[in-house]
């Protein structure tokens, strides 16, 4: 009887460890000496993905972001062993990604209900789980072998250069991306694949759906200087800050030429 209750008792210890343990793992937020930038671009280089960092995020009750950069501060602390139990323990919650949320395309979509058997919906809806349940491989694997792009990660810089040639703005990239829920950057790298495509006519219609749905820039985001907001100050005889509200205005209805114009 001594015997059971040690064992018993033994084993409650480790339990308790174990919680606290990752009680611990859950509560590490980023330390402060990490510059934001650097944690970022350690989780670029990882092989997590997007959804990996809204996972992470979720379980902080936070956004993507904080989860890109959780990532990253793990790794830069030598302690990436941390992440699988926290992803775990979010899956546990009920936290889950979406199409959205993975670095796919329609034709992608098509290509694995065909592999499947089902409908392009149901196969968005069961690479999302994969993507979930860390089985980002088993999609790439599947699309690899069937000639497909495999995601955002083999042609990123390409869709980010199409971007940076195209003329759409941060401000740009900043709307699309709040249509979908996500970053600007991955705005922009939407914006490039789709000038990639030769579908840049789809573009203005994604833009007028997210101011739509209220969504805006503010000055800070437009990417121009203050000696530019002097200088339509003076095109549109106004003072510098009527002309920040108007430019703010004009970017968020699209007539960008107009600011244009009055930088000439």
């Amino acid at each position: 009887m001594r015997i059971l209750k040690h064992r018993r008792s033994f084993r409650y210890a480790l339990a308790l460890m174990a919680s606290a343990s990752l009680g611990c793992i859950a509560t590490t937020t980023p330390v402060s000496a990490q510059d934001s930038a650097a944690m970022f671009e350690n989780y670029a280089n990882s092989n997590y993905t997007y959804c990996d960092a809204k996972l992470v995020g979720a379980f902080y009750q936070k956004g993507a972001d904080y989860g890109k950069t959780v990532i990253g501060a793990k790794i830069a602390n030598g302690i990436e062993q941390n992440l699988p139990p926290i992803l775990s323990s979010s899956r546990i919650a009920g936290n889950r990604c979406e199409w959205i949320d993975i670095p796919h395309s329609y034709a992608d979509a098509e290509q694995l209900g065909s592999y499947w058997g089902i409908a392009t919906s149901s196969a968005k809806a069961k690479a999302a789980s994969f993507y979930t349940e860390g089985k980002a491989g088993v999609i790439t694997g599947i699309l690899a072998s069937q000639g497909q792009n495999t995601g955002w990660g083999t042609s990123e810089d390409a869709a980010f250069a199409s971007y940076a040639r195209s003329g759409f703005s941060y401000c740009d990239a900043k709307l699309i991306g709040d249509l979908w829920g996500w970053d600007p950057y991955r705005g922009k790298l939407e914006i490039g694949n789709k000038v990639k495509a030769g579908l840049i006519e789809n573009i203005p219609g994604m833009l007028a759906s997210s101011r739509n749905q209220g969504n805006q820039c503010d000055w800070s985001e437009l990417g121009y200087s203050y000696n530019d907001a002097e200088k339509m100050g003076r095109a549109w005889n106004i003072s510098t800050n009527n002309a920040k509200s108007v430019a703010e205005r004009l970017s968020n209805e699209g007539r960008t030429e107009v600011i244009a114009a009055a930088l000439r």
